[in-house]
């Protein structure tokens, strides 16, 4: 199924097939759970599309593409834990790099930003990040990034990314959003396709 296709499907449709056509084989429509660690390979130094379940996994694959479909567009990586995927964003990062940041952000993050990455020289500063004179009173020539969270872990509080957005487009910086809460569906849903996801 092409993400053309997959758009053109209702949110509800989405959640259960997107990115995943039915099985070739079997034409089975759940995915199958791949549990095998490595693949045979056709040759010794010619690998297939899968080697080994650490790098890129079939199940885990489908679970991507679904995500895609779901945001509408883009690409989706899975890993192990929220943390996992925070950490390989920073390790993007190069010392003197700084974070404007959501004052409510997960404490796990903090305690990466503060405790670990602050000792590779990458610092953060923690403000109210819908206020535009806020956010300018602590950017930097090292500034590369607005990082926040809708909704914000542990009390939930709701952002308003499109102003937030604007905010990094403005300054040019680019904009990182934690969705731990959040769905990945495209924000130019219909608020009934919305609220029907919401209660689901």
């Amino acid at each position: 199924m092409s993400k053309q296709q997959d758009n053109e499907l209702g949110i509800g449709t989405r959640l259960v097939h997107g990115g995943q056509p039915a099985d070739p084989i079997t034409g089975a429509v759940a995915p199958v759970l791949i549990r095998s660690k490595t693949f045979q390979q056709p040759t010794f130094g010619v690998e297939s599309k899968w080697q080994y379940s650490r790098g890129k996994n079939p199940t885990r694959s489908i679970l991507e593409r679904r995500l895609e479909s779901l945001a509408g567009d883009g690409k989706a990586t899975v890993f192990g834990s929220g943390d996992a995927a925070t950490t390989m964003f920073l390790l993007t990062l190069k010392p003197g790099d700084h974070l404007i940041c959501c004052r409510e952000l997960y404490g796990g993050t903090i305690r990466l930003l503060n405790q670990l990455f602050a000792d590779f020289g990458i610092r953060a500063s923690y403000v109210d990040i819908e206020d535009i004179e806020a956010v300018k009173k602590v950017q930097t020539p090292e500034t590369v990034a607005i990082w926040t969270e809708s909704p914000t872990n542990p009390k939930l509080g709701v952002i308003d990314l499109t102003k937030v957005g604007n905010i990094a487009r403005k300054l040019r910086l680019r904009f990182i959003v934690d969705l731990t809460f959040a769905p990945p569906v495209r924000r130019t849903r219909s608020n009934t396709e919305l609220k029907r996801l919401s209660i689901a």
